[in-house]
């Protein structure tokens, strides 16, 4: 053990928590993936997990078994191993954001056992620098699919776009979170049939999407620049579809019905293999409803449809 005690401290990760390292060290500054047992001076080449397997006599391991190691080392190592896979199985994964930094930064090397250490301790930034979870870079714009394809996916039955271990902490989670949202819709009065509707489904992955934190919308945001850009996109799906219109005609349909303010009210709405389009509605209350003034409101829709003055007339 004098041998540990005279060890430089660059050869030893700092902070670290690991007692294994109270056995072992770096070969050299510039060769930190073999790490030597201060117990019998055996080089493992594949960082602090082959010198584990080394002290602890692990079966089925390529290391060497330490002839010095005694029950109270092991014991020790194994306590320290058993609470991390703990904590681990607590946060609902056994995979954690050195494991994933890890693979991309280990560099291949040739040793004896031919083993690269993944997560290591000697890999870890000190914890400033360390990466914060659920870190996302430019690949995630691609790797993930679009918002709407997803919800649309999943409303017929299919796979969802992520799949997360359904532990007790998730559950818990999205209880309280689907509680907020009863809150939400019941003090302001939000029709339960629209928490149904798939655009509701659509706002939802996206907010998951971004996280926590995001700023809800203002008023402003919502009846102004929302509002204008939710009539923008509606022009530019009119444009496909009356696209489909000229190569595939089209079925000009109408409907009348009356509002709670007793309102007469007739919808005119355009139906082609591209799907339903609705066009206009107008508010029929101050007239009889005769043949004439039909044919004068639907001779208009159809002006509108083709482009052109229509010859018919009355």
């Amino acid at each position: 053990m004098s041998s540990s005690g005279a060890s430089s401290s660059n050869l030893r990760p700092a902070n670290t928590k690991d007692p294994a390292w109270k056995y072992g060290e770096y070969k050299s500054a510039t060769e930190k993936h073999i790490v030597k047992c201060l117990l019998c001076s055996h080089l493992c080449s594949g960082g602090i997990t082959r010198l584990k397997e080394h002290i602890l006599h692990s079966p089925g391991a390529n290391a060497k078994p330490c002839p010095r190691t005694t029950p109270e080392i092991r014991k020790e190592i194994e306590e320290f191993m058993n609470k991390k896979s703990e904590s681990k199985c607590r946060r609902g994964s056994f995979y954690s954001e050195d494991f994933a930094r890890d693979i991309g930064d280990q560099q291949p090397h040739v040793g004896d056992d031919d083993v690269i250490e993944i997560g290591g301790p000697s890999s870890r930034p000190p914890p400033s620098k360390q990466r914060r979870k659920n870190t996302r870079g430019p690949m995630d714009l691609f790797c993930r699919g679009n918002v709407e394809d997803v919800v649309d996916q999943r409303l017929r039955g299919g796979p969802g776009q992520q799949t997360t271990l359904e532990n007790r902490l998730k559950k818990e989670e999205r209880k309280n979170a689907i509680q907020k949202i009863a809150r939400w819709a019941i003090t302001a009065g939000v029709s339960f049939h629209a928490l149904t509707s798939r655009s509701f489904h659509v706002a939802l992955e996206a907010i998951g999407r971004f996280g926590s934190g995001l700023a809800p919308p203002s008023m402003h945001e919502i009846s102004e620049t929302c509002l204008q850009e939710e009539v923008r996109e509606t022009h530019k799906i009119l444009e496909i579809h009356k696209g489909h219109w000229k190569t595939y005609g089209c079925t000009l349909m109408c409907d009348g019905w009356t509002d709670r303010r007793q309102r007469s009210l007739i919808n005119f709405l355009a139906n082609s293999p591209k799907g339903t389009m609705f066009l206009k509605s107008i508010d029929a209350s101050a007239h009889s409803h005769t043949a004439i003034y039909l044919f004068k409101e639907i001779n208009d829709v159809i002006e509108n449809i083709i482009g052109k003055k229509m010859l018919f007339k009355l």
